[in-house]
């Protein structure tokens, strides 16, 4: 009787330690993920331009040139400046889950639907979810999934009241700066779908900024680079800026 007491025991003291363990682990899992927001929305605004290379599986490559501003991880402006048939069209990314986009060949402002977000931008890898301005605390719920060398890897799901089109995101995080280096997306049945790598930083400033970025699609093969020239920083970008009145023009 006694044995068995003590099997009692040690079980119920395994089942503590392991629940301590798992909500420690959650603890820690939005820790680093409240880091890596602060690490991307360090510079107050940022404004760069952008050169896109769209590569599709047979390497045929065709060319974008866009204008970004950002505000924090709050809004974000992009217009197309190049090529001569895609000049002007631009999108809006403001709080609480907003998207415009402006078509000029209608000379129409329209809002994306958090359900169509998974749209591509003029024919890139990224969709308008991938580019929208988020903090991604306030999207997912994360959770160590595990450690490499110098490396945490986190696994994000999205927050019940979030409409997306991934099941989950595996999140690269470097160990020493909250850089994440490396996105896996997930589609509704747990597949594999695209990996987005962060190719090369610089540190500008105190900011460590990423100026070159790619985007693979695994489904059809083809891939997007992104690289970022021109970039200033904390320039007091206003507010007025970032409204559908400026997208348009």
């Amino acid at each position: 009787m006694r044995k068995i007491f003590n099997k009692i025991c040690l079980v119920l003291v395994a089942l503590f330690i392991s629940q301590f363990v798992w909500a420690d682990q959650i603890v820690d899992a939005n820790e680093i993920l409240s880091k890596v927001d602060a690490v991307l929305a360090a510079p107050e605004d940022l404004s760069a331009l952008i050169k896109i290379s769209i590569i599709n599986k047979n390497g045929d490559i065709k060319n974008r040139e866009v204008q970004m501003y950002q505000k924090g991880n709050k809004k974000r402006l992009v217009k197309v400046l190049a090529p001569a048939d895609q000049k002007g069209i631009g999108f809006l990314s403001l709080p609480d889950d907003i998207i415009y986009v402006y078509l000029p060949a209608y000379k129409k402002t329209r809002r994306i639907a958090a359900h169509i977000k998974n749209q591509k931008f003029v024919g890139t890898d990224f969709t308008y979810e991938d580019l929208e301005a988020k903090n991604y605390s306030d999207k997912w719920t994360p959770e160590l999934f595990r450690t490499e060398k110098e490396m945490f890897v986190l696994k994000l799901i999205p927050r019940q009241e979030v409409v997306s089109e991934y099941s989950k995101i595996i999140l690269y995080v470097r160990v020493e700066d909250y850089f994440p280096l490396k996105a896996e997306y997930y589609n509704k049945k747990c597949e594999l779908i695209k990996i987005m790598e962060i190719l090369k930083t610089e540190r500008i400033k105190e900011y460590l900024i990423p100026v070159s970025y790619s985007m693979q699609d695994l489904c059809s093969g083809n891939k997007t680079e992104m690289v970022m020239s021109e970039v200033k920083l904390d320039t007091g970008l206003d507010d007025n800026l970032f409204t559908e009145r400026n997208l348009a023009r």
